[in-house]
């Protein structure tokens, strides 16, 4: 069984960059990821919903305060999905329920999957073999 992460977001185009490099390294390890695709606005669509349903856990990305991210995690919520969010200040999410990390400038894929596997181990204990590779040095 490989862990299924959905990956929402709200970055700028030329932060796309770290999304990509996490997403590749998360397949290299076996962890099967589903970029959101990014909407300004609007309703959280079926398709998105279902998106979030077929994956383990939900990690997003906040770099600007989004509607549509914060109904996104809402639902994560509500479907009890172990879900993370890493923000810079000025972009928190005001859904309760949702983990929300600091957003280090400068940070790396390796980083994130770093602080997933060792801050959230209890969420994610089931799938240990899946991120224990973020450890080894």
């Amino acid at each position: 069984m490989s862990l299924a992460v959905y990956l929402a977001h709200s970055v700028t185009e030329s932060e796309m960059s770290v999304l990509w490099e996490l997403q590749a390294s998360a397949a290299a390890h076996g962890i099967r990821t589903n970029l959101a695709r990014y909407r300004p606005v609007g309703t959280l669509t079926a398709s998105r919903r279902a998106e979030i349903d077929q994956s383990d856990a939900v990690v997003a990305i906040a770099t600007r305060s989004s509607e549509h991210l914060d109904q996104e995690l809402a639902y994560a919520v509500l479907r009890r999905k172990p879900t993370i969010v890493f923000t810079l200040p000025h972009a928190h999410s005001s859904v309760p329920g949702v983990t929300q990390i600091p957003l280090r400038p400068g940070t790396t894929a390796a980083q994130l999957l770093q602080d997933i596997a060792t801050s959230y181990e209890d969420d994610f204990a089931k799938y240990g073999p899946y991120l224990m590779y973020t450890s080894v040095s």
